[in-house]
């Protein structure tokens, strides 16, 4: 999920219900777009596809290694 009140900056984390815990996985380096929010991710868990608020239209992606 997006969070954007974490400290230092807004970022991507995971909940896992079996532990009922939070846990980091990305620092965005720019504010998610709150008028069109999106999160996705790959079905292998590699990619995460996020939108972002930026002066240019773009799509960005970002690769998890693990």
């Amino acid at each position: 999920f997006l969070n954007e009140d974490a400290d230092p900056g807004p970022s991507i984390e995971f909940y896992g219900f079996g532990t009922r815990r939070t846990s980091h996985v990305l620092t965005l380096g720019k504010r998610p777009n709150r008028f069109e929010p999106g999160l996705s991710a790959t079905a292998d868990g590699k990619t995460i596809y996020y939108t972002q608020y930026d002066q240019q239209s773009a799509i960005k992606m970002m690769e998890i290694s693990r």
